[in-house]
């Protein structure tokens, strides 16, 4: 027998095989049958491959539907557009983030309004974060060192508010809101607008996820109720408010997904997968119903450098998905007219 030939071919089977293994573990939610059980199908994904070299447009962050609105703040230090579409470190098309000394800036890399009629979503995408990247609050004398590798980003649930009070809801200030998060949240405008936005699950990989106060007995994450806000709400039930390590210097698939409650019932749900591992999830929650949701997708808070030197650090995102249920078949179509 040609051995030779038979060891080539069995490496070459292996490495094909670690290939479409790495593919899987780059979605949470790899195969339509997963989605089915789950009652979702996957509605759009970013087209990055068709734009590298550009700053990324409506078009590319959002897809081809729907409203959408996009903000984004840059620090005086920043010189240029912090986004554009350039290759990550393994050659794939991604959204690059540069981060200079100073503030990076508040960035919702997706939004999407939905109808009202859309109960339940997800959002999903890819993250790679440097080995060597370092956020501000890993310099701090005050505060914790990560692993070697890693970036501690304990998980939390944050509600948003009908009103923008200046610190996101009352519940957290915007100093404390480091990281990464994936969020979809209920309203016409997002936590911003003021006119007409409405309550929002918000899932933080943060630097700290201490409740901030208690409510009939409940624990609140990121939020705590105003009394000048009745409509403000603690939606800490059912939620670990564990830590979690990211790793670091690879993607990592990252994905959140929201069920609505239905009217007047504490029966809505929450879950989030790091890494395509199921990290957290809790029910039991009314997110209200009066107005469809806006898919904010990834949003960066503060990811600047602390060590007093001008030099620039970047991550990337990658593979951005939209989940919703499929839509039922119209019954007059394919008859004759």
């Amino acid at each position: 027998m040609n051995w030779p030939r038979i060891r080539f071919l069995t490496i070459v089977a292996s490495c094909f095989l670690a290939l479409c293994s790495a593919a899987v573990a780059s979605d949470p939610l790899p195969d339509a049958k997963n989605l089915a059980a789950r009652g979702l199908s996957l509605v759009w994904r970013d087209s990055l491959e068709k734009h590298v070299g550009e700053v990324p447009t409506a078009e590319v962050l959002y897809g081809p539907f729907g409203e959408f609105s996009n903000w984004h703040r840059r620090n005086s230090e920043a010189t240029a557009d912090p986004r554009i579409v350039a290759r990550a470190p393994d050659g794939r098309a991604a959204i690059q983030y540069n981060v200079a000394r100073g503030n990076v800036p508040h960035d919702e890399t997706l939004s999407q309004h939905w109808t009202p009629g859309i109960q339940h979503a997800g959002v999903a995408v890819d993250v790679w974060i440097p080995a060597d990247f370092v956020f501000a609050y890993e310099c701090s004398e005050t505060s914790w060192q990560p692993h070697p590798g890693v970036g501690r980003w304990p998980i939390g649930l944050w509600v948003g508010s009908n009103t923008y009070t200046g610190n996101m809801g009352g519940g957290v200030s915007l100093g404390e809101q480091r990281g990464v998060s994936i969020r979809l949240n209920r309203g016409s405008g997002g936590d911003r607008a003021g006119q007409g936005a409405s309550f929002g699950a918000y899932i933080y990989y943060l630097n700290r996820a201490q409740p901030q106060c208690e409510k009939d007995g409940v624990l609140c994450s990121y939020n705590c109720p105003q009394p000048d806000n009745p409509r403000e709400r603690c939606f800490g039930a059912g939620m670990s408010k564990k830590s979690g390590y990211t790793p670091r210097g690879r993607w990592v698939p990252v994905e959140l997904e929201v069920k609505m409650n239905e009217p007047g019932k504490h029966n809505g749900c929450v879950a989030f997968w790091v890494d395509g591992a199921l990290v957290d999830e809790g029910c039991g929650m009314d997110f209200g119903a009066d107005r469809g949701w806006l898919i904010r997708g990834i949003y960066t808070y503060q990811m600047w450098h602390c060590d007093g030197s001008p030099r620039k650090q970047a991550w990337w995102l990658s593979n951005i998905r939209l989940y919703a249920p499929q839509p039922a078949p119209d019954k007059g179509a394919g008859k004759a007219r």
